[in-house]
């Protein structure tokens, strides 16, 4: 969509069109989008970024005709003017006076070449020259533009089908070959275009070959690309369901002895030998099993780290998977003149398992730590996974803590970069193994990436499967399976830590692969899939993360300065504004930002910026309240404000009282006297506030916006318990605490605006053949949805000379688009509201808002893009645009038809305010 919408705007708006563009580019390896980037960049006056990106796109793609008449036009303006690409077919295309020098690889080429020679998809890079001077678009990564993305995958019934396209050329159907274990070979064409979750921009073809085909090969099959690689998914065995069932089916024949089977209780409902492992393990010597392919600087960096680190009496074993990467082999080779390094190569790529078991048999007799050739090992973390591993006579497998490492990722927010430096990753390594010592915790499964395996559980269990996971992702879960069921525990050392920088190797269609080979898992482990999801949902490695989380937060910067908590609910908007305002007053006081956020399961989550920076310090109310406070204690919190209790355990509430310190309470919405939080009704209007009992009514038929079950007076009975309690209670409008004060007796608030509004010459905008009118902010129906929706279905079914454009997003952007008079520019980053108005030549702004705001910051945005506002005559707006004379004011409950009736009417009257 924000491809489309650069495409669209690219002639009126060329730099917002490169700003989506490059967004687009980050994420999507698609040449369309950086030709889209250069044209946008050029279109905008930026000459050099437009030859920037002209760079990478004739170096990494394929081009035609367009993308010639853009490098001509991008290159008349540079210094040098001389370009070179090359086409699908391997024409070399370009722009040089004179002849030009061309190497392929290294290897000279003829200087009036044009066309590449018949290998040319074999190679890897071509440099082109004019004169001294490299041509721009050199050196041309011909591996990325042959380079294939797809899948390749078993049926059930024994055939073999998936997808394959080239980003690098996508106007070209790609072609694959099938190769038997025996040589033999067939082409494969594509059937047709497969669906895909992007198919505006990705050609995924589609192609297949049935079984009584397959039948006729001998298993490995390789199916390979254009420039010799395998497909994502090769090689495999299209046999492999079929023997999965006949094995199954021989273990249930009456020839297999009844002792020998088992059935699994739980989790996994498979049958297998079982037997309980008891004494002391007898130990082996260790060596480390490093499987390469490719995968560029960040390999060679993590190679040389990891050969830094091994202990001096460890072998270590490489085994290069046919990398093409020159100075990827150069490294290889260097390494393996090292006394106690082996280098093993591959003839043909197999991947990781192969990989893998091949060092594996070349480590016999000794434990194998695996490990991804993109590990960061600190100092000491091999020695800690060892110890580990002899720490129980039935540990098979010991794998650590690591940044991206599924179950055993740390943070628990998901996989992040790894630690910028050797430093970093030494500080955090030692706090972990601080937190956690020599503490195991048992897993379900090992992780692969570094993987510490015991010589007596390989040899036990055997090697990986390599007709069942190809390039690699599932084979190490397959294995711990098997392991598990001969009685072998898996553990992470919780107080190792080793860093990954993350696929690097073996990465190519990543997701493609890993959806494939986890339903090879499921269909060899049936119950695989649940065993994890509940592993995940017990979260047995939960205080071993926690633990860390303490001992970080113990020793940040300002751990030694006194603190403030805020509480506040984590739906962002309006709230979040305030508290970052708050947060940064306190830290610039000097003191500690503590912000306490609901989790799930009535968790309170613990951070000390607006990011959740510590996302595994959490405690659960009300069982974990006396561990909370004395954590909390240890801070020196001074006071506490409130801001949202909205997603927190109402024991929170007597936080002020658990730690004897002063509380105040922000003022953002009605949620301490209606259950709804805003004041709308069953009806989806402002209810009037009611008595208790009839806003119960209405919470029974409209249901309530706050998780906890409580009647309404009976909320409102805590609430004044509560603000009786506070210091003080701040409201940003006379509105919100007059409303507040007719519910509590005696609250006594202080009125503190969110801003000052000042008084500015406001003019109406020029539209052009119809009324444009700004709608700001994120639209719910408390904030005017239906209010908006109606109006602009109004306005189209009378054809009025009216349009609305939502500068921001809503709840259902989809039928406000559908009215035809309602656009939607999606949601803003703050401080871009107003340009963003200015953009739309928007005539006013219009808060639709039904219910009675505190302050509104929609109305400020409007006001900073120097239009006049129209709005309802309820809450704090209403108040504001009074006190301003900043726009107008409509009667509450106004019909679609009266609004905009009204609308249409305003230029005329701005002229009056």
């Amino acid at each position: 969509m924000a491809l489309a919408l650069a495409t669209a705007i690219l002639h009126d708006n060329p730099s917002e069109a490169a700003t989506l563009a490059e967004e687009v580019t980050n994420v999507l390896p698609v040449r369309q989008a950086w030709t889209c980037l250069v044209a946008a960049r050029q279109a905008a006056g930026n000459h050099a970024g437009a030859l920037e990106a002209l760079r990478r796109l004739l170096g990494e793609y394929a081009i035609d005709e367009a993308i010639t008449k853009l490098a001509t036009i991008v290159c008349s303006t540079s210094a040098s003017g001389h370009w070179c690409g090359i086409d699908a077919t391997g024409r070399v295309v370009g722009e040089a006076a004179g002849d030009r020098l061309l190497l392929l690889d290294g290897r000279r080429l003829g200087a009036t070449i044009r066309r590449l020679p018949r290998d040319w998809m074999s190679h890897r890079m071509l440099a082109a020259f004019h004169g001294k001077a490299e041509l721009i678009g050199s050196p041309i990564r011909l591996d990325l533009i042959v380079r294939a993305h797809g899948i390749a995958k078993a049926t059930t019934d024994g055939g073999i089908e998936g997808w394959c396209w080239q980003p690098g050329m996508p106007d070209t159907t790609p072609v694959l070959t099938l190769e038997d274990d025996r040589g033999r070979k067939r082409r494969i064409l594509p059937t047709g275009l497969a669906s895909s979750g992007n198919d505006v921009l990705y050609r995924h073809w589609a192609w297949s070959i049935p079984s009584d085909e397959t039948i006729k090969y001998t298993a490995p099959i390789r199916i390979l690309a254009q420039d010799g690689s395998h497909l994502p998914g090769s090689p495999l065995d299209p046999a492999m369901f079929q023997r999965a069932t006949a094995d199954l089916a021989r273990t249930w024949s009456p020839r297999c002895r009844p002792q020998a089977r088992r059935q699994v209780t739980a989790p996994l409902p498979l049958t297998y030998l079982s037997r309980r492992r008891t004494g002391a393990a007898r130990r082996a010597p260790a060596c480390v099993v490093i499987p390469v392919h490719d995968g560029g600087q960040v390999v060679i960096a993590c190679l040389q780290r990891i050969i830094r680190h091994v202990p001096r009496s460890w072998p270590i074993i490489l085994v290069d998977d046919e990398s093409r990467d020159p100075a990827i082999r150069e490294l290889l080779d260097t390494l393996a003149t090292r006394p106690r390094v082996t280098l093993v190569r591959l003839k043909a790529q197999g991947g990781f398992p192969r990989a893998a078991n091949t060092g594996m048999r070349a480590a016999a007799g000794h434990d194998v730590l695996l490990l991804n050739s993109d590990a960061l090992p600190p100092p000491g973390a091999f020695a800690h996974l060892r110890k580990a591993a002899y720490s129980c006579g039935d540990i098979g497998t010991v794998s650590p803590l690591s940044n991206d490492a599924t179950l055993l990722t740390y943070p628990d927010n998901g996989p992040t970069t790894p630690p910028d430096d050797e430093a970093s990753l030494m500080h955090l390594a030692a706090l972990v193994a601080d937190a956690n010592g020599s503490a195991v915790v048992d897993i379900p499964t090992g992780v692969g990436f570094c993987m510490y395996i015991r010589r007596d559980c390989l040899d036990d269990v055997g090697l990986f499967r390599e007709d069942a996971f190809a390039q690699g992702y599932g084979e190490e879960n397959d294995f711990c399976l098997r392991a598990r069921h001969l009685g072998w525990r898996h553990v992470a050392a919780v107080g190792a830590y080793v860093a990954h920088a993350g696929s690097a190797s073996f990465a190519a269609t990543k997701n493609a692969l890993i959806e494939r080979n986890l339903g090879v898992l499921e269909w060899l482990h049936p119950g695989w899939r649940d065993l994890i999801e509940d592993y995940g949902k017990r979260d047995p490695l939960f205080d071993a993360r926690r633990r860390i989380d303490a001992r970080r937060w113990r020793r940040t910067a300002d751990a030694r300065r006194p603190s403030v908590i805020f509480v506040t609910h984590a739906d962002g908007g309006g709230v979040e504004r305030i508290l970052r305002e708050r947060v940064a007053a306190a830290k610039a006081d000097g003191r500690r930002a503590i912000i306490l956020r609901p989790g799930s399961d009535e968790e309170v989550r613990i951070c000390d910026s607006p990011q959740n920076n510590f996302p595994d310090l959490s405690y659960r109310l009300p069982d974990e309240a006396s561990s909370l406070h004395a954590f909390l204690r240890s801070c020196r919190p001074e006071r506490i404000e409130y801001h949202h209790m909205l997603g927190h355990h109402p024991s929170l509430l007597g936080l002020g009282d658990a730690l004897g310190i002063p509380f105040q309470v922000y003022v953002h919405d009605y949620a301490l006297l209606c259950p709804r939080v805003t004041l709308i009704g069953r009806d989806g209007r402002y209810c009037g506030e009611p008595d208790a009992s009839t806003c119960d009514h209405c919470v029974a038929d409209a249901g309530r916006m706050i998780e906890e079950t409580i009647d309404t007076a009976d909320l409102r009975l805590r609430s004044a318990a509560f603000l009786a309690r506070a210091a003080a209670i701040v409201a940003p409008s006379d509105d919100a605490a007059a409303r507040l004060q007719r519910h509590f007796t005696g609250l006594k608030a202080d009125v503190r605006p969110h801003e000052q509004d000042t008084v500015r010459p406001l003019s109406v905008g020029r539209g052009l053949d119809r009324l444009v009118v700004a709608v700001v902010g994120a639209l719910g129906i408390d904030k005017g949805y239906q209010v908006l929706l109606d109006c602009a279905r109004d306005a189209a079914d009378r054809r009025l000379p009216l349009t609305f454009v939502l500068v921001g997003h809503s709840i259902d952007d989809a039928r406000l688009l559908q009215t035809g008079r309602c656009f939607v520019t999606g949601p803003y980053r703050e401080g871009e509201a107003a340009d963003l108005i200015r953009q739309e030549r928007a005539a006013f702004g219009f808060i639709p808002s039904i219910w009675p705001e505190t302050w509104c910051f929609a109305l400020s945005e409007i006001w900073r893009a120097d239009l006049p506002a129209i709005a309802f005559d309820i809450g704090a707006p209403a108040d504001r645009i009074r006190a301003t004379r900043g726009g107008l004011l409509l009667p509450l409950g106004l019909a679609p038809g009266a609004v905009n009736a009204a609308l249409l009417a305003a230029p005329r009257q701005f002229g009056h305010v």
